[in-house]
Parts: structure tokens; C-alpha cells; sequence
């Protein structure tokens, strides 16, 4: 046996190598990232970060988004959270493009993978607002006066 597998309802939930020698430990970064984006600001000082060989394009990036935001440290791990749902050459090509655009916060990143993938729909999807239309709050004015502009009585029907 040389992984240590663990199944939640049937379903592999993660998987490690198998450690023979006392005390040792395996952290897999990605187990921490919910709890480091309840408390960004532990990314620094978390073992598994410290650990985790991200390599200098994550490095760069990290740098930037502390430079940029004092909520830099969350844009990060929302960032390490895309590699969940992208793969790692995708994630790493959308960070490149964002960095080299001067612009590398999470929605720059997460804006480029969806131009990666679905180019025609991203467009729609981001730029996309609904629109409310405005109440028209005269109507409440004529019901609490009885009358309407036109000096017609207005009368509540049941």
C-alpha cells in the first residue's frame, strides 16, 4: 500500500502518499483553502502555504495583489480556489495574460478563463445587468388621497 485513501459516502474524498517515518505529515494546500479564505490573512504563516512549492508566477501574483489591496491575501486563495474547477495550464495561462495587462485581481483572472472557454457567452454573461424597472410611486399617492390625477375617485375593489 502506498497511498492512504479516504471515502466519504462512497466517494474519494482525497488521497496521500503513504508516510513510513515517525511524526511525518503531508499537506496538500488545496485541503486549507476554505479555511484560509475565512481568515485570509493567515495565508502567510499557514504550514501548508509555507509547504506548498507554488512556484514564482503564484509568487509574483501573490505579490501583487498584497501590493494592489488589503484584501489582497483572499484574492489569492480565491484564486488557488479556480484550480478547483479549471485545469493548472489554463489557471496559470489566465494569470500570465492578467499580469501582463497590469490588471491580476480575482475577476480579471476568473474573466479570462471564461473568455478561454466559452468566448462567445462570457461577454454576455459578465456585461449582463438586469434591468429593475422604476415604481411608479404616484399610484400609492392617488390611493391614499382617494382621487386620481385626473380628479377621478379611485375606489378599492375586493
Amino acid at each position: 500500500m502506498d497511498r492512504i485513501e479516504v471515502y466519504g459516502k462512497d466517494k474519494l474524498i482525497a488521497s496521500h502518499p503513504r508516510l513510513y517515518g515517525r511524526g511525518q505529515e503531508h499537506l496538500v494546500l488545496d485541503h486549507y483553502l476554505d479555511e484560509l479564505l475565512k481568515k485570509p490573512r493567515a495565508l502567510l504563516d499557514a504550514r501548508p502555504f509555507k509547504e506548498a512549492q507554488l512556484g514564482p508566477l503564484y509568487q509574483e501574483l501573490l505579490t501583487r495583489l498584497l501590493k494592489q489591496s488589503p484584501k489582497g491575501a483572499r484574492e489569492f486563495v480565491n484564486v488557488l480556489r479556480l484550480g478547483r474547477s479549471f485545469d493548472e495550464i489554463a489557471l496559470k495561462a489566465a494569470i500570465e495574460q492578467t499580469l501582463a495587462a497590469g490588471d491580476c485581481s480575482f475577476a480579471a483572472i476568473y474573466e479570462a478563463l471564461l473568455k478561454m472557454f466559452w468566448p462567445s457567452s462570457s461577454e454576455k454573461l459578465l456585461s449582463s445587468t438586469p434591468r429593475v424597472q422604476k415604481p411608479n410611486v404616484a399610484q400609492f399617492n392617488e390611493l391614499l388621497r382617494g382621487y386620481r390625477a385626473d380628479g377621478t375617485e379611485c375606489v378599492a375593489r375586493s
